[in-house]
Order: C-alpha cells, then structure tokens, then sequence
C-alpha cells in the first residue's frame, strides 16, 4: 500500500491512497450549501496553505472586515455579497481576492475579505465600504463597524491573517450555523500563486515523513508552551487571553502525542497528517523520510539525539534552520494542530 503526500507552500496533507482519495477534493456537482462543512472548511483551509507568498511582492495587502446592522436573511446577504464581489472584479488595481463569510455571538454573519493591491490602497478600501454601506444601507449599517487594515509587510501579514481565519474548526462559534443557506461560505478570484505538489510515498517513506514533520511540530509546541507559561507567570493585562492560548497549546500537544504514539495499529497506520508549517521544513523532512541513508523516523533523528557529523544531525540541523529562517507565528500551529 502507498500513501500521497502534498508539499503546500505553508504546510502538508498526506494519508494513505484510500482515505486520501475520500478526503480528495470533489470536483462533481454540489448540493445546496449548509452553512461551514467539514468538507468546505477542509477545502478552505487547504488552498490558504497553498498560498505562495510572491503573490504579495511589489504589492500592498489590505483586509477588511465588513458587517451589517440588523441581521440581513440568507437571500439578502447572498445577493449584497455577490454585488460586492462584482464591484472588487472591477476595481482598478486589485490583483487577487479572497473571502469568507462567518458568524458573530448573534447569529449575523459578517464578511471577511482579503485583497492584494498594485495601487491606491486607500481609495481601494475607501470604495469597497462604501458600495457595502449602500447595499446593506436597509439594515442600518454604520461607518465605525466596518473595519479596513492596510497590511504592509505582504507575506508577514498574510501568514499572520491565516492564523486568524485559517483553521478554524466547524465548531468554533462564529461558523457554527448549520441552517444557514447563504451560498458559498469563501471563495477566491485574480492572480494567487499556488503550490501543492503531490508526491507518491511508500508506506515506509510515508510512515517516517509523518513522525518527523509531527515531531517538529511538537518541538516548536514546547518551546512556545514555555514562552507563553512564563508570560502567564509574570501577570499583566493580557493574562486571561495568554492563559487561553496556553491552553490552546497543550490541547494541540496532546493532539500531537496522541498521532505519535497511539496503541491502536490499525488506527495509527491509516492516520493521515494535515499539518502547518513552513515549505523547506517540510521538503527537508520529505528528503530524510525517502533517502535510505537516513534513519527516516527513527527515535533518534526525531529527537535531535544523532551522532554529531551524522547524516542524521545534518538533517535535523536543516529541519530545525528552515523553521526558524521565517516568521511563522505560533498562533498558526496552535491553531492548526494537527487535524486528519
């Protein structure tokens, strides 16, 4: 049995050729759209770790949050949305767009939008409130809950934005609406540039790639677990919400040693990986798990305890430099964990 493994620019997805072919995104025709599925938010969350970052270069991010007053029905808001969309087509200067749609404590769902601009950024998100204020003027809709954000450290901030909305759970509490028939939950236009390629693994090569990544992903659990224990420690105004995010932390600890080290063969072996992470971590622990060399996997190359000089250690060392030779915020790894 082999396994199929996709290489993302922010991470990897892989799992035995089986449940990888029933998690594979369909491409037949849909039924109607229920609110955030399962499924629409593992399509979702696999095309924003497809993102490359030069899709940013030479060019201004610009995110906006757009709301309404009185709840608008689902009809209503399909049709003030796809106006919208329409109206961001045309914009003079837009390259690429992208966008969700979630749900605040009452229920009303509220836009958010992610564009990238060659231009008058300003005028761009000046002309985008506005159309919105019109369309939605009916619900009583006021200026100060639209919320517009110039981004200019392009990839930096497109890493920090997927932190945010990426890999939120179905059950989280602004997607949790299963009677919402308003259309498409997200979607995307204009010029991304993406990468997902996808590799044919053996089981062996399969098996090793997933104790390496997932023990990487761990390490860098730890040391954030620790950080953050000490800011919790110290006290201050943002105690409450670091305590959360400790908590997020051990959660996705527990997650992760639970993949490592389960009792159940069976379950273990048809365990798949959908993780975040930087593209050279991952390519690195691709080249470990597939040359023979290599211990691929082994106890001692996942802990970082090989021979100095090695070809092991060398591994590790580039495992571990390519992790930190970018910013990649750990709210993106508690966030993202490690969901099949």
């Amino acid at each position: 049995m082999s396994a199929v493994l996709h290489i993302q620019a922010n991470g990897a997805y892989g799992g035995q050729l089986p449940v990888a072919e029933k998690n594979a995104v369909s491409s037949g025709q849909r039924g109607t759209v229920a609110g955030w599925s399962h499924e629409a938010a593992r399509r979702n969350e696999r095309w924003l770790r497809s993102v490359h970052v030069s899709t940013f270069f030479g060019k201004t991010g610009l995110a906006v949050t757009l709301t309404t007053g009185e709840a608008l029905d689902a009809k209503g808001w399909r049709e003030a949305r796809g106006r919208l969309l329409r109206t961001v087509k045309r914009c003079a200067g837009v390259r690429a767009y992208y966008w969700l749609t979630e749900f605040q404590d009452r229920g009303a769902p509220h836009l958010h939008l992610f564009l990238v601009v060659a231009g008058d950024v300003a005028a761009v998100g000046s002309l985008i409130v506005r159309t919105w204020l019109r369309l939605v003027e009916r619900t009583g809709a006021l200026h100060r809950g639209q919320s517009v954000q110039v981004l200019d450290d392009g990839g930096v901030a497109w890493l920090i934005y997927l932190g945010r909305h990426g890999a939120r759970a179905v059950e989280h509490y602004q997607r949790a609406r299963s009677d919402w028939k308003g259309g498409r939950m997200w979607g995307y236009g204009g010029q991304w540039v993406l990468n997902s390629e996808p590799v044919i693994l053996c089981n062996r090569q399969w098996f090793a790639f997933r104790r390496l990544v997932l023990g990487y992903l761990r390490r860098q659990v730890r040391a954030d677990l620790v950080k953050v224990g000490q800011i919790v420690a110290r006290g201050g105004r943002w105690k409450a919400r670091n305590r959360k995010r400790l908590d997020r932390l051990r959660l996705v600890r527990k997650r992760i040693d639970g993949a490592l080290r389960s009792s159940d063969r069976w379950r273990s072996e048809k365990r798949g990986v959908s993780v975040w992470c930087d593209e050279r971590v991952a390519s690195l622990c691709l080249v470990a798990a597939r040359d023979p060399s290599v211990c691929g996997g082994c106890e001692r190359l996942r802990f970082g305890r090989c021979e100095p000089g090695s070809a092991c250690s060398v591994v590790w060392r580039g495992i571990q430099s390519a992790g930190r030779s970018r910013v990649f915020g750990s709210e993106i790894v508690s966030h993202g964990g490690t969901g099949a």
